[in-house]
């Protein structure tokens, strides 16, 4: 049986995996033998292999020439352990473990269906075309296409302690995909049993760095239209990671970083380690103080400023890992396929240090990394050719899932649990990172363009003309290596001061020439801020960024403010727009301090919960203090307190500016 279609699930059941392929005609199960297994790393690796193999839980035990870790210079034999059942798979490795001569167990950590489909060379929602013996998956080949599959969708809302499961767009049966929002819990392990990918949005919004935050009551529609545009965002991960779509949502950006080097190791015969074993060498003081620096920051001058571009380094951390190849096994050393050997000079001096980096043979990190800069670079040039702008859209949600692994990567190069992670790379992006944009400002003042303020990879300048600022990024990218982009143009930007009177890195806001809104630091873009605040600083910051003179522009911001306190006073404004958001991260016995939110939430219900993992607390200031929000009334607002949060929220717009 031929056909064409895509992969959109793997479970493994004791020694076979369970495949579904989504097809123009609907779903078509499949069947593959897999064996679980494991490595040991022995002293005497044959001797061990024959122990190894009388073990009643182990089906074989086979000898195998492989990279134990990713700092080997050379292949070394090996114990692979094949297992019998997945069942028996942790019972075999603890008593493996226990065998004298074996020094190290590997690969137990993986999960059977990521290790199933890195070892099948398969990939999720990549389409396919497909031959099927008896059932049993006999042949896969991949097709150059970038068309997705079209996927029956339902939604799942908890309604009075049951669920209410709702098809859309197709009759009865079993969806392909299943939406919830926050049930997990109670929903989660139900799905797994049928052959649906169960979604939950929540936990999807809460892993994705760029996600606009918290939904509050959710109907099936609004559900099923931000479940689409989550699905699109899975689909792109999973098909690059290789990881199963239902876990995307559910695992962090970095913990996706794992899964694509993992997947870059094994392509290079390495094993996968299930701790860390690098230890970070030991650096003086002075070594510490000269290495160990945080991004370079220019801070503002504080005040208003007309036409002032913004230019951005493109994905500066990711592009200098790929560049200058930084990966631990790729430090100070000459490896195991280098053609020159010990007498290398192929190599890179990291400035101010004293770290070489050997470019014969490209690390698993940067290689991990490549695949998502071409992956994303690929998708930003289909945008721009792309003249549907649904399918624009798409495109867009794709690469902007990407920005999540890249945005993560470098911090995820000195995570401890990181297994690949390594402390020094870190700090050579860092001290690199500085160096390129320490370059970029002195090509700017060569070209007489006032450096207004810079922060890591971006650049605010001023004292040019759109030309002079496109020719400036133009020269900076080709002397740097790493591309900057003319990101805006500002017709007028605010950078208002600290209390100290001092300028304030990431605080700021302007207005483009496309009359386009950008801001950081401001309420307007603090998920905890209410609707109040929010509307009158949107209200408020044209005006302050007006043509006319700043103390009239002042004045005018003011008496938009006092508008916003007599619909108060009036009763004018909604209750909705006092409501106050704050996630609780830990249980309320946890908190040793009365912040508003938990004040608020040991006053309501849910406080006799005694988990209070992912609770959101929504509450207002009322006269008697914080209180949840669906008991207070608009009578019984806090006047004051609001009043006094519009307060500060214009001082944090003006203050220092004059």
């Amino acid at each position: 049986m031929n056909f064409f279609g895509w992969l959109i699930n793997v479970s493994i059941k004791e020694r076979n995996a369970e495949l579904v392929f989504k097809t123009d005609e609907g779903r078509i199960a499949a069947c593959d033998a897999y064996n679980p297994y494991f490595y040991a790393i022995c002293k005497e690796p044959e001797e061990a292999c024959h122990v190894i193999s009388n073990h009643p839980l182990v089906e074989c035990a086979i000898l195998e020439r492989k990279f134990s870790s990713i700092e080997s210079e050379r292949e070394e034999q090996v114990v692979k352990v094949v297992v019998g059942r997945v069942g028996d798979f942790q019972s075999a490795a603890k008593d493996v473990s226990t065998i004298p001569g074996v020094k190290e167990i590997c690969e137990l950590s993986i999960p059977h269906s990521f290790k199933y489909v890195m070892d099948r060379k398969l990939c999720f929602f990549k389409k396919c075309e497909i031959e099927l013996k008896g059932g049993e998956l006999a042949r896969v080949r991949e097709l150059d296409s970038e068309e997705l599959p079209e996927l029956s969708l339902s939604t799942a809302i908890a309604n009075s302690g049951s669920i209410e499961l709702r098809n859309h767009g197709f009759g009865k049966g079993e969806a392909d995909v299943v939406f919830s929002y926050g049930m997990d819990g109670r929903f989660g392990r139900r799905v797994e049993s049928g052959n649906s990918i169960h979604i939950d949005v929540e936990e999807d919004m809460m892993h994705d760095i760029y996600s606009e935050g918290e939904v509050g009551e959710i109907s099936h529609e609004e559900l099923l239209a931000v479940g689409k545009e989550r699905l699109v965002r899975i689909m792109e991960l999973s098909r690059l990671s290789k990881v199963k779509p239902e876990s995307i949502c559910r695992i962090t950006p970095g913990r996706i970083n794992t899964f694509l080097h993992m997947n870059e190791a094994r392509k290079r015969n390495i094993i996968i380690p299930d701790l860390k074993k690098f230890i970070e060498r030991p650096k003086t003081f002075n070594e510490l103080r000269r290495i160990d620096k945080g991004g370079t920051i220019f801070y503002p001058e504080v005040g208003i400023f007309k036409n002032v571009a913004k230019c951005d380094f493109s994905s500066m951390y990711p592009n200098i890992i790929v560049k200058y190849n930084i990966s631990s096994e790729c430090m100070n050393r000459c490896f195991r396929d280098c053609k020159l050997k010990e007498n290398c000079k192929n190599y890179f001096s990291v400035p101010g240090t004293f770290w070489r980096i050997c470019m014969e043979r490209k690390g698993v990190i940067p290689e991990g990394i490549r695949e998502v800069l071409d992956r994303r670079l690929e998708l930003k040039k289909m945008m721009k050719n792309e003249k549907n702008l649904e399918r624009r859209h798409v495109l867009d949600l794709q690469q902007r899932a990407l920005k999540n692994i890249l945005v993560t990567c470098f911090g995820y190069l000195g995570f401890s649990n990181f297994v690949f992670s390594n402390v020094e790379c870190k700090e050579c992006v860092m001290l690199l990172g500085r160096e390129i944009i320490l370059e970029a400002k002195s090509i700017a003042e060569e070209r007489n363009l006032k450096v207004l303020y810079g922060i890591v990879d971006s650049l605010f300048l001023g004292n040019g003309s759109a030309r002079e600022y496109g020719e400036f990024a133009e020269e900076a990218s080709e002397k740097t290596g790493i591309g900057l982009e003319l990101d805006c143009v500002f017709r007028r930007i605010a950078f208002p001061s600290s209390k100290e009177g001092a300028g304030i890195a990431s605080k700021y806001y302007g207005i483009t020439y496309e009359g386009e809104l950008e801001a950081r630091g401001i309420a307007i873009r603090h998920s905890d801020a209410c609707s109040l605040i929010k509307n009158f600083q949107l209200e408020a910051i044209p005006i302050i960024l007006g043509e006319n003179e700043f103390e009239e522009n002042l004045k005018k911001a003011r008496a938009i403010l006092e508008k916003h306190k007599n619909r108060m006073r009036k009763k004018e404004a909604s209750l909705e727009e006092f409501a106050i958001t704050k996630p609780l991260h830990k249980s309320v016995e946890e908190y040793k301090v009365n912040a508003p939110h938990v004040v608020a939430y040991r006053k309501s219900a849910g406080a006799e919960t005694p988990n209070n993992k992912k609770n959101i607390v929504r509450f207002v200031y009322s006269k008697e203090g914080p209180i949840p929000a669906e008991e207070a009334t608009i009578e019984n607002l806090d006047e004051g307190k609001y009043g006094e949060l519009l307060e500060r929220s214009l001082e944090e717009l003006v203050r220092g500016i004059n």
